[in-house]
């Protein structure tokens, strides 16, 4: 235990402190948030007016509906038209 008795996030001290990564990824970020918890970051957090990712001009989304349980279609092969 650090000599001012306190411990932060997993265990560090505050003087090794982990810091939220700064990087454009979504994957990496999502890793990073799958095994942390946002009220140990609190005072790196700030505000944004704007969007911090956008999406490519290529992606579509496509919307659709999967079959409801026990309709007969769910768990079947794909039928070729």
């Amino acid at each position: 235990m650090p000599a001012s008795g306190k411990l932060w996030c997993n265990g560090q001290s505050r003087m090794n402190k982990l810091k939220i990564p700064q990087t454009d990824s979504i994957e990496r970020l999502a890793r990073f948030w799958d095994t942390h918890d946002l009220t140990d970051f609190g005072d790196q957090l700030e505000e944004v007016t704007e969007p911090v990712f956008q999406r490519d001009a290529e992606t579509v989304l496509v919307p659709f509906r999967l079959p409801e349980v026990g309709s007969g279609q769910a768990g079947g092969s794909v039928e070729r038209r």
